[in-house]
């Protein structure tokens, strides 16, 4: 080939090259980034980060979750404990992941609505984006058996003669227990004396032994107790009275009003995630809260599956960080 030849196929090659960095069409727009896109999802191991230690009920419901998102997706879901700031050091390592779906966040009322409204964390409810609710965990009034307290509406009728005078354990004052029950001694217009006990066992201990009048805790720390007859249900947050309790009454029932039925758990994803990628994580979180694995184990820990799409999970979470600004600081 004499050198003329080879300057016209060199000049051919890198014109090819530029027409290809540019776009076919010399627009200069370029092939789609399948990261941008989200056609490639998931193309790469899943980081599925919970914002609490290994053991604790949040961690064993994202693990609860994690094999059915990894059958799913085909790819390795590996649930990754990373605790601290409470809960937030999750959601900002969220923040600076990459928006392509191969990290979420299991979280919880804390790191969704409450930490974020009621500190400087990095963070708003609004930087972040959501797949659904894929749980709500409800609360529960609880006494200990022989008290004078035998329903919410006599404990809250109580309140209302004598103010301040009825005491109840909660975990400490941001907490979604001493909120919820703020907001429910606002709207019934009476006072409540909360004390800090530091943990749910810790509360309920409280209020077997007569420390407090009684407790507010998860339905999973009070089942086992209230069926043995060591405790008495007051009332629970639930719209409608629980299986996994029947004879304790809603606290609706009762007219007492709380603003959610319970504590989210959601699916997080970084801010400016793909629509496309989003709407993925949505039907694979909505098809694993129907698995008939993951019920089975939501049943022992008291978890009710309860799917909400991303724009309703939005309004839970704003609700409750609305009610958190409202009555923290009271």
């Amino acid at each position: 080939m004499n050198r003329g030849r080879i300057r016209v196929a060199l000049t051919a090659t890198l014109a090819g090259l530029l027409l290809t960095a540019c776009g076919a069409d010399g627009s200069g727009q370029g092939a789609p980034v399948s990261e941008t896109s989200g056609s490639d999802f998931p193309s790469k191991n899943i980081r599925l980060i919970v914002p609490y230690p290994a053991g604790g009920s949040t961690d064993l419901l994202a693990r609860t979750f994690a094999p059915s998102f990894q059958e799913q997706f085909h790819q390795n879901v590996i649930v990754e404990n990373l605790s601290g700031a409470s809960g937030t050091q999750a959601v900002n390592e969220l923040m600076d992941s990459a928006p392509d779906g191969h990290t979420v966040v299991w979280g919880t009322a804390g790191p969704l609505a409450i930490t974020p409204t009621l500190g400087h964390v990095g963070y708003s409810i609004k930087d972040y984006g959501l797949a659904g609710i894929a749980t709500i965990n409800p609360y529960v009034l609880v006494s200990r058996t022989g008290s004078e307290f035998t329903t919410a509406k006599e404990l809250f009728s109580a309140a209302k003669e004598k103010p301040g005078s009825v005491t109840i354990a909660t975990p400490g004052p941001t907490t979604i227990q001493s909120i919820l029950l703020k907001a429910m001694a606002d709207e019934a217009g009476v006072k409540l004396t909360l004390v800090p006990f530091g943990g749910g066992a810790n509360t309920l201990n409280a209020a077997l032994g007569g420390n407090v009048d009684a407790s507010f805790n998860v339905l999973s720390e009070v089942t086992a107790q209230i069926k043995a007859g060591a405790a008495t249900g007051l009332g629970i947050t639930t719209d409608k009275r629980s299986p996994f309790l029947p004879d304790v009454p809603t606290l609706r029932e009762q007219g007492i009003v709380p603003p959610v039925e319970g504590g989210p758990t959601a699916l997080m994803l970084p801010a400016g995630t793909p629509d496309e990628i989003v709407d993925r994580w949505a039907a694979a979180l909505k098809e694993a809260t129907a698995n008939k694995k993951v019920l089975a184990q939501l049943e022992r820990f008291g978890a009710v599956p309860s799917f909400i799409a991303p724009d309703e999970a939005r309004d839970v979470i704003a609700k409750l960080a609305e009610a958190a600004a409202a009555r923290v600081s009271k």
